[in-house]
């Protein structure tokens, strides 16, 4: 890869369409999470565009660019409106799971996958909200670009 990596792990929705993709994880829902303290202050959105009136920890994606944080809302008859809103706040993380010891610290509401939040919700450190607007991940993918080229390393650690 242009980068110096022999393979990478995302998203399967960030992962570029020349890549070969292998699937590593199941699909997962995203959510929306904050602290108890966070929510005290500022309020539980009630819709994705209330986000507009909170504090955000956005993360930065490998691009440069900022992740907008996509939904997904059931209309009549079924159908399904999925959108993107970019959010604003105090923190720009590199990652999505960095976001989450800032969003119990109250920083902030945080976006990522359900089931990397799930332990912090059990503990008690973080609440979920949007529920009902939350869409549903690929799941997590290793990525390289062409099999024809896959490295001995690389294709040891695919069998794996």
């Amino acid at each position: 890869m242009a980068d110096g990596y022999d393979a990478g792990i995302r998203l399967g929705e960030m992962i570029a369409q020349d890549m070969v993709a292998v699937r590593l994880t199941d699909p997962s829902a995203f959510t929306v999470v904050g602290s108890r303290d966070y929510f005290a202050k500022w309020g539980k959105p009630q819709r994705p565009e209330d986000l507009a009136n909170h504090r955000c920890i956005n993360f930065r994606q490998t691009s440069g660019r900022l992740y907008r944080w996509a939904f997904a809302e059931r209309l009549a008859r079924g159908k399904l409106r999925e959108f993107e809103i970019g959010v604003t706040g105090p923190l720009i993380v590199h990652g999505a799971t960095l976001s989450l010891p800032a969003a119990v610290a109250g920083v902030g509401l945080a976006y990522n996958i359900a089931a990397n939040v799930e332990p912090l919700v059990r503990q008690g450190s973080l609440e979920p909200c949007l529920e009902r607007f939350m869409p549903k991940s690929p799941g997590l993918f290793i990525y390289f670009p062409c099999r024809a080229q896959v490295l001995p390393k690389l294709r040891a650690f695919l069998d794996f």
